[in-house]
């Protein structure tokens, strides 16, 4: 039997290329939260199929047909939330087990500067991660806010977001981590779920290819145009490292491509493989 309320909507981030994703993710969810979410956004950032808009089914679509960028794309969405909660959900996730919202949502309203509750993809937490016990099995997140799954606070996140678009922008930053800082600045708390023995979400859009200049708190510059990457803070690898890699790839892709003969999940991995290629060739 299906619960309902009114004062948690579910936004839903995609971005063109990954149409192929969003299926999975939204039948998981809908066996693992029994929640009649009111209303459903859709946010897509880019080209998407309308095949893929309909297993959403969607309540408002709100979309950049030229993509701007994943952080001009949760601005979007925001705008149009007029629920004290949301449930936020990128394309690229499975559901494993239940999720309780009433009980993420009624901590949520019993401690006004929490912004956020979020699941966790790996489990258990370690001794690190539960160094600040919130409450029974919650944690203050010691990596600060994150997009993960989870359940936002409205109000906090709009005021994160409108903080950024008012910050002097960065390319080496991404959202992420402005607003893990903004956040600590503020004293609010972005927690954690301790999924205890196995983990409630898997990341099924490792391999997917959106370029990190998307998520960057820069992509909000519309006069940034040069790729932005955080790579550039990071030293160049030696000749020695990049011959090893060499190997380790040379490696890999035979035995990948040997395996994908009777392996399915190895002929959609290369599947994958072969689109980032394809994508990163275009940058």
């Amino acid at each position: 039997m299906q619960s309902y309320t009114s004062n948690i909507t579910l936004i839903v981030f995609a971005c063109e290329g990954r149409e192929h994703l969003l299926p999975a993710t939204i039948e998981s969810l809908r066996k693992s939260c029994d929640y009649l979410f009111n209303p459903v956004i859709l946010a897509i950032d880019g080209d998407y199929s309308n095949e893929a808009i309909t297993v959403v089914k969607p309540d408002l679509i709100v979309q950049n047909y030229d993509r701007k960028g994943y952080v001009q794309n949760i601005i979007n969405a925001l705008n149009l939330i007029e629920t004290e909660f949301f449930f936020w959900l990128e394309d690229d996730w499975e559901f494993t087990k239940p999720v309780d919202l009433n009980y993420l949502l009624d901590l949520l309203r019993k401690n006004p500067d929490w912004v956020q509750i979020r699941l966790s993809k790996t489990a258990p937490l370690t001794n690190d991660e539960k160094a600040i016990n919130l409450f029974d099995d919650i944690y203050g997140s010691i990596y600060g806010f994150s997009a993960n799954p989870c359940v936002c606070r409205t109000e906090l996140v709009k005021l994160g977001l409108k903080a950024l678009q008012e910050a002097e922008k960065d390319k080496y930053t991404g959202f992420e981590t402005f607003l893990s800082e903004w956040y600590a600045a503020q004293k609010l708390t972005c927690a954690v779920l301790d999924p205890k023995d196995s983990v409630p979400i898997i990341h099924s859009g490792y391999l997917e290819s959106t370029p990190r200049q998307w998520h960057m708190t820069a992509s909000l510059d519309e006069k940034t145009n040069e790729y932005l990457s955080p790579m550039g803070h990071i030293p160049e690898p030696s000749f020695l490292r990049r011959l090893l890699m060499f190997f380790r790839l040379l490696s890999a892709s035979l035995s990948l491509s040997i395996r994908q003969f009777w392996s399915r999940s190895s002929y959609d991995l290369s599947f994958r493989i072969l689109s980032v290629i394809k994508e990163s060739r275009k940058n």
